[in-house]
C-alpha cells in the first residue's frame, strides 16, 4: 500500500523534523513561548494549505484545514494578533499527487497532538483545552480521520504520481524543518 511505502520513504526526513519539533516544544515554558510557537506553525501551515487547496477536492481538505485552528488558538491568547510572516519556501506543488504528499505531513501531525498539548500545558502552566484546538485536532475522531486520509493515499496512482507524492512529502518535511529551524527561537 502506498501509505506504507510513503512512511518508509520519508522516515529520515520525518525523524529529523520530529527531533527538531521536540527540541522546540521542550523549550516552551510560558504562555508567550507557546503563542510564538503557534505563530511559527501558522506561518507554515497557512501558506502550505493555500498552495495545496488548488489541487485537492473540498472533500479531501475541507475539515482537515489546520491554519484556522492555529489562528483560533493564537487569538484565544492574543485577541488582536494576526501572524504576518508566512513561509515562502514551500515545496513545489503542481499536481494532485504532490498535494496529497504535502497533506500526508500535515495530517500526520495530528496523530500525537494530544500528547504534545499535555506537554505544553504542563511546561507552560496553561489549562486547556481552550487554546489547543490545533494540537487536539480531531479529538476522538483522530484515528478515523487518519484512516480516511489513507484511503485518499491508497487510490490507484501511476508510478510517476507515486514518485511525485513521495517526493512532495519529503520536500514538505524538509521545508517545514527549515522553517522551524529559522523561526522557532524560543
Amino acid at each position: 500500500m502506498l501509505n506504507e511505502q510513503l512512511k518508509e520513504s520519508t522516515q529520515p526526513s520525518h525523524q529529523a523534523l520530529e527531533k527538531k519539533m521536540t527540541s522546540v516544544i521542550n523549550k516552551i515554558r510560558t504562555r508567550q513561548d507557546y503563542v510564538n510557537f503557534l505563530k511559527v506553525m501558522y506561518g507554515y501551515y497557512s501558506a502550505l494549505e493555500k498552495r495545496v487547496q488548488d489541487y485537492v477536492s473540498e472533500r479531501e481538505i475541507g475539515k482537515r484545514r489546520k491554519a484556522e485552528r492555529l489562528l483560533d488558538d493564537i487569538n484565544y491568547f492574543e485577541s488582536t494578533a494576526t501572524p504576518e510572516t508566512l513561509c515562502n519556501e514551500l515545496p513545489p506543488i503542481s499536481s494532485h499527487a504532490e498535494a496529497l504528499g504535502a497533506m500526508y505531513v500535515m495530517e500526520g501531525s495530528m496523530i500525537d497532538g494530544k500528547i504534545i498539548a499535555r506537554m505544553i500545558e504542563g511546561q507552560a502552566g496553561i489549562n486547556g483545552p481552550a487554546g489547543f484546538s490545533f494540537f487536539n485536532g480531531y479529538g476522538e475522531e483522530t484515528g478515523r480521520m487518519w484512516e480516511e486520509f489513507k484511503v485518499f493515499l491508497n487510490r490507484p496512482f501511476d508510478e510517476m504520481e507515486k514518485l511525485n507524492l513521495i517526493l512532495a512529502a519529503n520536500r514538505t518535511f524538509n521545508t517545514f524543518y527549515k522553517w522551524i529551524d529559522k523561526h522557532a527561537a524560543i
